[in-house]
């Protein structure tokens, strides 16, 4: 075997390394997302269960509308998000569904494209709106949205805008998602030097 084939197989095989290695990462941060997005709905679910059935309904009305519109600005009219809740003896159960063009799916069938992302940062809006006593409304988020295609990043970032100044909502983000960054007023970039890591601070005319 020649040298250059030897090379050639060395670099297919270091090639498939990497592949199987970032379907491995990519795969971890599907479960790591899932089973965020089971956490928040999980807390939405019990704070429903506490509530007087009237309560409960207007509740229920007030989180499908904001998680709605905020599905529907971010990736269009042909999804929307359901809330669907039933007594179950002294229990009431709660499900959250998308509806893609008509086809209901349970919210972890339905993930694809960043939907799942865009739903779990709703529900925590909703959750922090909802809390009682009053607590001031900041959220700090490490890549919420991963997994959101970079075609519905304008729209994405107007939902940011539009949620921060009717809610006077305080969002804190980590992304590597250079196009994400415009909404924000304040921008801290960390990058690695020489001497370790380095941050510059900008403030926008927002």
């Amino acid at each position: 075997m020649t040298s250059s084939e030897l090379l050639r197989r060395f670099e297919q095989r270091r090639l498939a390394r990497d592949a199987a290695q970032l379907a491995v990462a990519q795969a971890e941060a599907e479960t790591t997302r899932t089973e965020e997005l089971v956490q928040v709905a999980d807390q939405v679910r019990v704070f429903f269960n506490i509530l007087a059935d009237a309560q409960r309904k207007e509740m229920e009305q007030k989180v499908e509308g904001l998680v709605d519109y905020g599905v529907q600005m971010v990736f269009g009219p042909r999804y929307r998000f359901k809330v669907v809740s039933e007594l179950k003896g002294k229990s009431v159960r709660t499900e959250f569904f998308i509806l893609n063009d008509g086809l209901q799916l349970p919210i972890l069938d339905a993930t694809g494209g960043g939907v799942g992302d865009v739903v779990a940062f709703l529900l925590r809006v909703v959750m922090l709106c909802l809390v009682r006593p009053v607590q001031r409304r900041v959220l700090v988020l490490d890549e919420p949205f991963k997994f959101v295609s970079a075609a519905h990043f304008q729209t994405l970032g107007e939902l940011l805008r539009e949620l921060t100044a009717q809610l006077g909502l305080q969002l804190i983000m980590v992304t590597h998602k250079v196009e994400l960054i415009e909404p924000a007023t304040t921008i801290i970039r960390v990058s690695k030097g020489t001497g370790g890591s380095q941050a510059t601070v900008e403030h926008t005319a927002q």
